[in-house]
């Protein structure tokens, strides 16, 4: 399974007076079989980034693709299941 964000920003509470960029122009391949670690300062946009691959934000610019799953703004992104079920996350706190 490979990973690729492709030009990916993210804006939360886009066109609220509350609208924060947390990532711009982000672009990765991850191959498959290989290992990943994000590791920031706090704010950085690391858990952002892991919420994208995992589908649970839509990027507002750019696109997310997992295998051959395209997630994308403006999309369908019907398949978003199916990333859950290819992509997992542990939160730090799960509580």
């Amino acid at each position: 399974m490979g990973i690729t964000l492709q030009g990916v920003n993210y804006t939360y509470q886009l066109g609220t007076p509350f609208e924060g960029r947390a990532l711009f122009d982000i672009n990765l391949e991850i191959k498959d079989g290989s290992y990943t670690a994000f590791i920031g300062h706090t704010g950085s946009g690391k858990s952002t980034i892991m919420q994208l691959l995992n589908g649970l934000h839509i990027p507002t610019e750019g696109t997310v693709k997992v295998d051959d799953i395209v997630i994308e703004p403006n999309a369908k992104n019907k398949d978003i299941k199916s990333v859950r079920q290819k992509v997992g996350l542990v939160f730090q706190f799960p509580e």
